[in-house]
């Protein structure tokens, strides 16, 4: 499945990625950066909280949207590894083909016609926390990657789009040992304590790339699962569950895209 996109002018093809190649485009240094972040601090000694990213009034936070330029080369082994001559040549010829003067002016186009998404902190999730502990929010965000292709000059990048966030508080002091441990008597759960959402649309043209993006990670799910061998013991009943969980966040995403 295909489609297409125009930024500065120029028009691209659009083509999914498979999963592995996923994995070593989100190594890039700028977009690995934005994929945990610290985002509120909880100061539970003086019962004052502080935002440590860039909020809207509303208390959203912006998600940024990412390009990146990785033309890989084969190990020995067969790993997969950034060329980084090539896909540096491969990033000055994109810029000069849409006249941007860098990656951060092909991003903001980008922006453009995508848009920027917007998560606002859920810190009521948390605020249970906040007579025992001080912690700190941190975010985590998900890519969905799909290649953009001009095929007559031969140039291509990955979009990189933030799909699923989720906040996990990390506990810096206790400073009510046994008001937390009266806490975790009560629900279990305190312990691993998270919220995760998937990240909303702010265009068509953003629920369309990512549509091309999700249903291949769909497709490689459900495979993995139709393939997978008879479970046997405990390591592969685990295993299959992380690809059935993996699965239903696809599916909840995807029904998000489409509401």
């Amino acid at each position: 499945m295909t489609g297409h996109l125009t930024i500065g002018g120029i028009e691209f093809e659009v083509l999914p990625v498979p999963g592995k190649f996923v994995e070593a485009i989100l190594t890039d240094s700028l977009i690995f950066r934005g994929v945990w972040r610290d985002v509120y601090a909880w100061d539970a000694a003086r019962q004052v909280g502080k935002t440590l990213v860039p909020v809207t009034t509303a208390g959203a936070t912006p998600l940024p949207n990412g390009i990146v330029f990785y033309v890989p080369r084969v190990l020995p082994g067969g790993q997969i590894a950034l060329n980084e001559a090539a896909s540096t040549r491969m990033a000055d010829r994109m810029l000069a083909l849409v006249d941007a003067s860098s990656i951060t002016e092909l991003t903001r186009a980008l922006t453009e016609v995508v848009q920027q998404p917007q998560k606002k902190l859920p810190l009521e999730v948390f605020a249970v926390l906040n007579k025992v502990a001080s912690y700190r929010l941190r975010m985590h965000l998900s890519f969905a990657v799909v290649q953009i292709r001009h095929r007559a000059e031969d140039l291509s990048a990955y979009i990189c789009l933030p799909s699923r966030v989720a906040f996990h508080p990390e506990i810096v002091t206790l400073v009510d040992e046994e008001g937390y441990q009266e806490l975790v008597a009560e629900d279990r759960s305190i312990r691993h304590l998270s919220a995760e959402f998937a990240v909303p649309s702010k265009s068509a043209t953003n629920a369309a790339l990512r549509r091309v993006a999700l249903r291949r990670r769909i497709e490689e799910l459900r495979d993995a699962i139709a393939s997978a061998s008879p479970i046997r013991d405990a390591e592969a009943g685990m295993a299959m569950d992380r690809l059935r969980d993996a699965l239903t966040r696809a599916d909840e995403e995807w029904e998000a895209l489409a509401s």
